[in-house]
C-alpha cells in the first residue's frame, strides 16, 4: 500500500480510531504494541534526547514553551502535543512549525508494511493515537532533532509516549487533577502514580510541588532512584500579576534569576507552565554545557503564542475570550485568571463539551460571574435525541438550582455566538473542549472576512 495524497493519509489513520472514547488508551497491551513497532524501526526513541511532559493541567503549555525555549538557544527541536487543534502534523513540529503535507506523506509511507506486520503479530492492530506516536519519534529521529519535547496523552505509566528507556530522558510533571478517573483511578493518590510513571530509573525530573500528589511521586521515583527537583510558588516563581496583555512573574531556580519576566500567555496558570519550562531549560543547561542566556530568554517569551489558552481578542466589537478549559481544574485556574484581570466583573458564556459529564460542576465554578450562559454541544453525531434531551433536561434542573435564568441551550455553535453578539452585555468567555477551539476559528475567520 503507498498513500499518494494528504487526504489519503488522513482516511487511512482515521480507521485506526477506536469507536470508543476510552478504547484510545489502550493500556499495557497498546504500550508493549507501541513499543514492538519502534523496535522494527530501530527503536528510534532512544535515539533522542527527550523532555517527556505528563499532568492533567499545563502539560501541552509547559511542552510548547520548552521547545521554543530550547530554539531561542539555537537548537532543533521536535515538538509532539495531542491533541492537534487544526491539522494533525501540529504532533510533528520541528522549531514550532509543522512539517510540509509531503514529508508527512512520506514518513507515513515509511511506517505502513512495519505497521502491517504488527497488525499480523500477536498485538494486533495498532490505534491511531499509538501510530502518531511512533511517526513523532521516527520523524524527530529522521529530521536529526537536538531534542524531542513529548506531550503524554492519558495519564503517563501506560501511555503510548512512555516508551524511552534513556536514563538522561528528563521528565516534568505538571499539576495534577482528578481527570479520566474511569481510566487512571478516582483519588489524588492513584492519577499521581500514573503520571510519575514516564520517570525513568536514575533519571531527572522537574515536579510541580503538590501537597496532595507530592508523596505519592516522590515514592516512586525513590524507588527507582530518580532525582526530583520541586518546583513550587514562593520559592521558584513569585510577584505574579496579570494584565490583557501579558503575565509577569520572578523566577528563580538553581541559581538561575529573573525578575519581571514578561510572558505573552496569559493568566496565573501560565506563569507555573513558564517556571516548570524555565527550570526544565536551566537543568538541560547544566547537563548539556550550553549557557542560558537571558536576553533570548525574554525575548521568546514575549512573543510567546499558542491558540486556545486564554486568548483575548476583539470580535464585533465585543472583547472575546477563548480558553480549552475541558476540565474542572483548567475551568477553575481560568476563572480565578478571569477575574484577576478583570476584577468585579460578570461573564457572558458559551460552554461546549465533548462528552464529558462533569460539565453540571463547570456550571457550578462559573455561574456566580456569570451574566448570561449559553451552553453548545456541536458534538452531536453520536447522540440519540433521547440521550440529547437527556442532558438538556440535567442542564435545565442544574441551572435553575444555581439561580441562571439567563441561558440558552443550542447545539449550533455559530447560532450561539451570533446570538450572544447581538444580545450580550458583557465580556464573553467561550469555553470547553479543544475540540471547540478548531470550530471556533473557523467561525472567526468568516466574521474577520466579513468585517474586513
Amino acid at each position: 500500500m503507498i498513500i499518494k495524497s494528504f487526504s489519503e493519509a488522513i482516511e487511512y489513520l482515521d480507521q485506526l480510531k477506536p469507536k470508543k472514547f476510552y478504547k484510545k488508551f489502550s493500556g499495557e497491551l497498546g504500550l508493549e504494541r507501541c513499543k514492538y513497532l519502534l523496535e522494527l524501526l530501530g527503536s528510534p526513541q532512544n535515539k533522542l534526547k527527550v523532555i517527556h511532559i505528563a499532568g492533567t493541567s499545563g502539560k501541552g503549555s509547559t511542552a510548547y514553551l520548552i521547545s521554543i525555549l530550547l530554539k531561542a538557544h539555537g537548537f532543533k527541536v521536535g515538538l509532539h502535543i495531542s491533541p492537534h487543534l487544526f491539522d494533525i502534523r501540529e504532533r510533528f513540529q520541528i522549531n514550532n512549525n509543522i512539517i510540509s503535507k509531503s514529508d508527512f506523506i512520506k514518513y507515513l509511507n515509511s511506517l505502513i508494511k512495519y505497521i502491517q506486520k504488527v497488525e499480523n503479530s500477536k498485538f494486533g492492530k495498532p490505534t491511531y493515537f499509538e501510530v502518531l506516536v511512533v511517526l513523532a519519534f521516527y520523524i524527530f529521529m529522521k529530521e536529526q532533532v537536538d531534542y524531542a519535547v513529548v506531550e503524554t496523552g492519558i495519564g503517563g505509566l501506560l501511555d503510548n509516549t512512555n516508551c524511552v528507556d534513556r536514563e538522561d530522558k528528563i521528565s516534568v510533571i505538571t499539576r495534577i487533577g482528578l481527570d479520566h478517573t474511569k481510566v487512571l483511578g478516582k483519588t489524588y493518590e492513584d492519577i499521581a502514580f500514573q503520571k510519575a510513571g514516564i520517570i525513568n530509573k536514575k533519571s531527572n525530573a522537574i515536579v510541580l510541588e503538590d501537597k496532595l500528589t507530592s508523596d505519592t511521586i516522590e515514592k516512586s521515583a525513590k524507588k527507582i532512584s530518580a532525582h526530583l527537583f520541586w518546583i513550587n510558588r514562593g520559592d521558584n516563581f513569585n510577584k505574579v500579576r496579570v494584565s490583557t496583555k501579558l503575565t509577569r512573574f520572578n523566577f528563580s531556580f538553581r541559581g538561575f534569576v529573573m525578575r519581571d519576566i514578561s510572558l505573552s500567555l496569559l493568566g496565573e496558570f501560565q506563569a507555573e507552565n513558564c517556571s516548570m519550562a524555565l527550570a526544565t531549560v536551566k537543568l538541560l543547561s547544566a547537563r548539556d554545557r550550553f549557557k542560558m542566556k537571558e536576553d533570548k530568554v525574554r525575548e521568546c517569551l514575549g512573543k510567546a503564542r499558542f491558540p486556545g489558552r486564554l486568548e483575548i481578542f476583539k470580535l464585533e466589537g465585543r472583547t472575546v475570550i477563548l480558553d480549552g478549559a475541558h476540565n474542572k481544574q483548567k475551568m477553575s485556574c481560568l476563572l480565578n485568571s478571569l477575574q484577576k484581570i478583570f476584577p468585579r466583573q460578570k461573564f457572558d458564556s458559551i460552554l461546549a463539551y465533548k462528552s464529558s459529564p462533569q460539565y453540571l460542576d463547570y456550571l457550578t465554578l462559573i455561574a456566580p460571574i456569570a451574566g448570561s450562559i449559553y451552553f453548545t454541544n456541536p458534538f452531536v453525531v453520536n447522540r440519540t435525541k433521547e440521550q440529547l434531551d437527556v442532558i438538556e433536561k440535567k442542564l435545565e434542573n442544574k441551572l435553575m438550582n444555581l439561580g441562571v435564568s439567563n441561558y440558552k441551550i443550542t447545539h449550533n455553535l455559530k447560532e450561539a455566538l451570533e446570538d450572544m453578539l447581538n444580545r450580550g452585555k458583557h465580556i464573553l468567555v467561550i469555553t470547553g473542549s479543544l475540540f471547540l477551539v478548531d470550530i471556533f476559528y473557523s467561525i472567526k475567520a468568516s466574521y474577520d472576512k466579513d468585517y474586513k
